[in-house]
């Protein structure tokens, strides 16, 4: 039963999601603030703006998370063999998401929109 019980630790460790793994990365790191928080916060400075209108909420997530993993210098999230953000969006939603990144960055400061995704 002792295997049983250590196959099931590991089934389940193997079964975490990317996204999953580096929100854990997140918890170890020195950062100040956490991923989620910084997600959150990028999220909430997006109502400042006219986006929810412009963009379907997923966009504005995704645009989110990418802006936190730049801004805590995590690892980037997996472009290979599709761009994590499809599993959210589809596909074709590239230049959406960067917009909202630049609309979103150029509140804080409008000299700096050029925010890539790829």
């Amino acid at each position: 039963t002792t295997a049983t019980a250590n196959n099931n630790g590991d089934d389940d460790e193997t079964k975490k999601s990317a996204a999953g793994k580096a929100e854990d990365d997140c918890k170890h790191s020195n950062s100040p603030n956490d991923f989620a928080q910084r997600a959150w916060n990028y999220c909430n400075d997006a109502y400042r703006l006219d986006l929810c209108v412009r963009y379907g909420a997923e966009v504005i997530a995704c645009a989110a998370i990418h802006l936190a993993v730049i801004d805590l210098k995590l690892p980037m999230l997996p472009h290979t063999p599709h761009p994590w953000w499809e599993v959210f969006v589809g596909q074709s939603k590239e230049l959406d998401i960067s917009n909202v990144c630049n609309a979103i960055v150029g509140l804080s400061d409008p000299k700096q929109t050029d925010v890539r995704i790829a």
